[in-house]
């Protein structure tokens, strides 16, 4: 993770992306939590798939305008939306590219549902009965006697 961080945190620096916060970590456990708002929805640090500690957070004017900027990466693991309207957050997590969305929630997660995601991020289905489709086939036999 800590190399990893590092490809990102001096990008954030020269692209004016505006670093927020880097709270401290005890020295050698890791790189600390940046959470960053990109001017730019293109920004490198808003089209990459970063596995913490960044969290990119862009600000979009409406469902319609946030719905261009989640589906306008090549990834789509999981979303969240956050709405008092749920007429509107069924409508924009139905239009979300994305394996998972949660509403008014997130991280939500049962051994009975499937986890996984679109695009780039979509190498297959963790748990559930989906799961099992990355090492097994259906087979069918039909014998006459």
């Amino acid at each position: 993770v800590r190399a990893r961080h590092r490809r990102f945190t001096p990008h954030t620096w020269t692209n004016g992306l505006g670093l927020l916060a880097n709270l401290h970590v005890a020295a050698g456990v890791g790189a600390g939590p940046y959470l960053e708002f990109p001017d730019d929805p293109a920004a490198r640090v808003a089209q990459e798939e970063i596995f913490g500690p960044v969290l990119a957070v862009s600000t979009c004017d409406g469902p319609a305008e946030g719905i261009a900027v989640a589906n306008g990466t090549r990834f789509g693991l999981a979303a969240s939306v956050w709405s008092a309207d749920l007429s509107t957050a069924h409508r924009t997590a139905a239009a979300l590219r994305a394996g998972t969305v949660w509403v008014n929630t997130f991280d939500a997660a049962s051994v009975t549902t499937p986890f996984g995601g679109f695009g780039d991020s979509g190498g297959g289905r963790d748990r559930a009965l989906q799961a099992l489709d990355a090492s097994s086939a259906a087979k069918t036999t039909w014998y006459a006697l």
